[in-house]
């Protein structure tokens, strides 16, 4: 689950909470998007937040970024440092227990995690929304029994949750209405080879009209 509301970083030495919409808004959404990159971009929400923050002199005053990562540590180190040349960047797998720093970040960031979502608002005007919702971690049967009762089949979960997290997308596919939107079109593997026989069919003239005006039975006037 997201926590907590969009502000400033008080304080070197604070912390920065971002929702879960602020989160989507970086990661891009989508399944398979991560907090690293969307779509082949180069971006850390976490990072870039705090140098953009409304009191940038905070961050100007930073000499070193520390990284906790699960994956190549060295493809993600690259991209930080050509994002943010101006700071010595660490990027390290269980980072916590390698630097002191990260501990005691990992320990401040849990803590403003649990308060942020002890104290959440909820934005949603709700009626039967509670707030048993547990400790907000995807091991917590609390939690998931929460998303289940508040899972809407139309427009998913409140903005109390991060929608690409991998519990939440699960339930989504589960409970949640399937929706195909009008510009998706059927993907091909464009790296598999043709046919030998593609080369002696006839094709069309001309492309195809896109579904969404066949569909609809839409034809240029031209045609008419």
């Amino acid at each position: 689950m997201g926590g907590g509301s969009w502000g400033e970083l008080g304080s070197p030495g604070g912390s920065l909470t971002l929702p879960a919409p602020r989160l989507e808004d970086a990661v891009g959404g989508g399944a398979g998007a991560t907090l690293w990159a969307s779509g082949g971009g180069e971006r850390h929400p976490r990072v870039g937040t705090a140098c953009a923050a409304p009191r940038p002199h905070l961050c100007l005053h930073a000499a070193a970024v520390f990284v906790d990562t699960v994956g190549p540590a060295e493809k993600y180190e690259a991209k930080l440092r050509q994002r943010f040349p101006g700071l010595e960047v660490t990027v390290r797998p269980k980072a916590d227990g390698l630097f002191p720093v990260v501990s005691a970040a990992s320990i401040c960031a849990k803590v403003a995690r649990d308060r942020a979502v002890k104290h959440w608002k909820f934005v949603e005007d709700l009626e039967d929304i509670d707030r048993d919702y547990g400790s907000g971690y995807p091991n917590d049967p609390k939690t998931k029994e929460w998303l289940r009762r508040h899972l809407e089949p139309v427009f998913g979960f409140p903005q109390f949750v991060r929608f690409s997290w991998g519990t939440a997308q699960e339930l989504l596919q589960r409970g949640g209405v399937p929706i195909k939107w009008a510009d998706e079109d059927s993907k091909q593997d464009s790296t598999a080879p043709p046919s030998v026989l593609s080369y002696f069919a006839r094709t069309p003239a001309r492309r195809p009209p896109h579904r969404f005006f066949h569909e609809r039975s839409l034809r240029p006037l031209a045609e008419l």
